[in-house]
């Protein structure tokens, strides 16, 4: 894959932990709380659990270059993100989002590039060609938004990336695809 490279082999309980500690930091238990869950690790199964993580093969690859990889992936297709997409998208890549005049307004997205995580890791699905952010959209929008006034905020980043077989071509897509 153009612009990884092969780390090292993974277990979905690892990225799972690694996910769990970077989250502490970010403040989203008023959120998984708000919503009734009673956990973090419930809270995100909703999201994992259809995608059949747990049962999935993980690697962890190095990004070469942030700055041309993230832009061209798919933003996994969660509700928040949606009034980010252009006019009428089901689906965005990251370009696309780093283009919406609101982004730069986001507070994370204002903090990050105050001061950018490093090293960081990431949550990636593949399936064929095409990659996806699952995990760290926030980091990944920045990457994306800075990348366009060509600079670079990720000096070390990670992904922690599994695939989709080719009979899951639609799972992928529906994984990327805003409901409308």
């Amino acid at each position: 894959m153009e612009h990884l490279s092969f780390v090292r082999p993974a277990s979905w309980a690892e990225v799972l932990s690694e996910w769990r500690d970077r989250e502490a930091e970010w403040g989203w238990e008023e959120v998984w709380r708000s919503r009734g869950f009673e956990s973090w690790d419930a809270w995100r199964a909703t999201y994992t659990a259809p995608l059949q993580f747990q049962e999935r093969t993980w690697e962890m690859y190095r990004v070469d270059e942030p700055a041309v990889l993230i832009p061209k992936m798919w933003a996994v297709a969660y509700s928040g993100w949606k009034r980010y997409y252009p006019v009428g998208a089901g689906k965005a890549q990251l370009a696309d989002i780093a283009r919406h005049p609101d982004l730069p307004a986001n507070s994370k997205v204002i903090g990050l590039r105050k001061s950018f995580p490093g090293p960081t890791t990431i949550i990636g699905i593949r399936q064929g060609e095409e990659l996806a952010v699952f995990e760290g959209l926030h980091r990944c929008a920045t990457i994306a938004l800075e990348a366009q006034n060509q600079r670079q905020v990720a000096r070390e980043l990670t992904i922690a990336l599994t695939e989709f077989g080719s009979d899951e071509a639609g799972l992928f897509e529906k994984a990327i695809t805003q409901k409308a």
